[in-house]
């Protein structure tokens, strides 16, 4: 089944993805990452905490454990809010 197959695929990538991510100097997850990128892409960076968890994926509590477990975007970018 193609779909099964595709969907092999792109856990496989994910994986791979995390893993990089995970070993760079400054070590986030995938959705971390995918977080900084949806913020990078409004204007003055700016997103309200419903549309980043939607955008990535994840419910409204586990984007918000996310980002408090790491002071995330403190750590990350001085201008960003949530």
């Amino acid at each position: 089944n193609k779909w099964i197959a595709f969907h092999s695929n792109m856990k496989q990538i994910s994986t791979e993805l995390e893993e990089a991510l995970s070993k760079g100097e400054h070590p986030i997850t995938l959705n971390e990452y995918y977080s900084l990128h949806y913020l990078n892409e409004t204007e003055g960076n700016i997103l309200r905490m419903t549309d980043l968890s939607t955008k990535i994926s994840l419910s409204l509590s586990a984007t918000s454990r996310m980002l408090a477990k790491k002071d995330f975007l403190l750590l990350r970018t001085r201008e960003v809010y949530v």
